[in-house]
């Protein structure tokens, strides 16, 4: 289901996106009529967008019980992970997943990654972001690729600001981890 593409990663953005990976939503007529996916750790931070019909819960099999079942928003940050992860969908499913690289959170965001270990965050609650118009920028959007420069797009407008003094200046093996 999930796909690794050549997806050439803008210049500005190499010194924190890692990989991206895409999940292609069943089409119309398909026998199958859900989707379980096994997130393994890899101690990564990213940024997901999902679109499903019925809704992505998070399923956790590890110590945060309060998590099982907990529904995830069209689109969320996700920190480090211990253990791995279960997500279900009871209908079709389509997802764009960029992955960053350890330090890459707290350089894009502000705070650490370990802030959401075994958990993630709506990203319409962050406050100096526009996540809401990120979440109906995404949902309009017709193909996985778009999607991607889509998410390109507004992962640049964040380090452009944070370039103009708003966060630390991180890069690979800085003391911003």
């Amino acid at each position: 289901m999930f796909s690794r593409q050549t997806i050439s990663v803008p210049e500005k953005l190499r010194a924190f996106v890692r990989d991206v990976w895409l999940l292609d939503p069943c089409r119309e007529g398909d026998a199958h009529s859900g989707s379980l996916l096994s997130i393994y750790a890899d101690g990564c931070p990213g940024i997901i967008f999902q679109q499903s019909e019925n809704g992505l819960l998070l399923n956790q099999n590890v110590r945060k019980t309060s998590l099982q079942g907990k529904e995830l928003s069209p689109v969320f940050l996700y920190g480090e992970t211990l253990a791995p992860i279960d997500m279900h969908s009871a209908g079709r499913l389509g997802m764009v997943a960029v992955s960053f690289h350890p330090y890459a959170m707290h350089c894009l965001f502000g705070f650490s990654a370990r802030e959401l270990t075994d958990d993630c965050l709506d990203i319409s609650l962050l406050p100096a972001v526009q996540g809401r118009l990120l979440r109906d920028r995404l949902w309009d959007t017709g193909s996985a690729l778009e999607r991607v420069s889509v998410l390109f797009d507004y992962l640049e407008q964040v380090v452009e600001k944070n370039r103009a003094g708003y966060l630390p200046n991180c890069s690979p093996g800085s003391s911003c981890q």
